[in-house]
């Protein structure tokens, strides 16, 4: 199935819009207006505009090196294979690598597994080989970029993604991409731009809102793993935000160390006190008469 931007028009959800409306506080005004709000035309119609570019596909696109359709085939088993033991799946991996040198999805495959399994020094290893023998493959770009994001070096990633903006000007030769390839650039391009700003700004949201205009064209729906990634990704970022804030508040607490109890010192002996009231509350408590309470006060009522 392809899905061509400039046939079909685009849709957004209501309860899309009333989410992301009300975020940008333009919801009132979406009812009040309807499609004649402003914003509501210029962000549809930007998206819109930028997926007439190019063709978005779930059908396989040849131009990775897969040139048949059991490899077609073996790449598709492989990513739920990956996903469900990502350790078992790395000697077949290496296997089919050295059998298939010039299909890089098999070593993207590999270095997912080594993600999974928390093997940090070969995943940067395999993601490197990837770029050198590949340079062209979107996955590895897009495997590189994810590097450095997570290390917070946020400059290095339009130096590989170009303008962050668009897939079709890293490929300006290319047509027509396949779903994946399209979804994982705007799910990518999101997380940059809420790591980078620390909010979700109009970048982040023309990103997120894009991802569900391409779902809703191709599948019907606007729910997809992308945007619902996404969702848990931003409350695990604001998570970690406030867990710091907390700590930095704890840092600035100011610790008040009681002396410890010495039972020695103690007595059960009544203190002496310098005024009668205070011995007079000392004695009786809450239980004390007002009689006795009426000079401090009558004192405190005069000066």
């Amino acid at each position: 199935m392809i899905f061509n931007a400039s046939v079909p028009r685009l849709r957004i959800s209501l309860h899309h819009l009333k989410s992301k409306f009300c975020y940008y506080g333009l919801f009132i005004n979406y009812y009040k207006y309807g499609n004649r709000n402003p914003f509501y035309i210029n962000f549809a119609e930007k998206i819109r505009m930028d997926l007439k570019k190019y063709k978005i596909t779930n059908e396989p696109v040849n131009d990775d090196g897969v040139t048949n359709d059991y490899i077609n085939n073996l790449t598709e088993k492989l990513y739920y294979d990956v996903q469900d033991n990502p350790k078992k799946q790395i000697k077949k991996l290496k296997a089919l690598i050295e059998k298939y040198p010039n299909v890089p999805a098999f070593k993207n495959y590999l270095m997912v597994a080594y993600k999974m399994t928390g093997d940090k020094e070969r995943t940067l290893k395999v993601i490197k080989i990837i770029n050198e023998q590949h340079p062209d493959y979107f996955f590895g770009k897009t495997s590189l970029a994810e590097y450095y994001l997570d290390k917070g070096e946020y400059e290095k990633v339009p130096e590989i993604l170009g303008s962050v903006k668009d897939i079709s000007e890293i490929y300006p030769e290319k047509d027509i991409f396949h779903i994946s390839e399209v979804a994982n650039f705007h799910h990518f391009v999101a997380k940059y731009y809420f790591e980078k700003e620390r909010v979700k700004d109009e970048n982040f949201q023309y990103h997120y809102d894009t991802l569900i205009s391409i779902h809703e064209e191709l599948y019907g729906t606007s729910e997809n793993k992308y945007t619902n990634s996404l969702d848990m990704f931003c409350l695990s970022k604001k998570m970690e935000a406030r867990i710091e804030n907390l700590k930095k508040e704890q840092e600035k607490t100011v610790s008040v160390k009681a002396d410890e109890y010495n039972e020695e010192i103690q007595t059960k002996e009544k203190p002496k006190f310098n005024h009668p009231e205070t011995e007079n509350l000392y004695c009786f408590g809450f239980d004390i008469e007002l009689e006795f309470l009426k000079k401090p006060l009558h004192y405190r009522e005069n000066h």
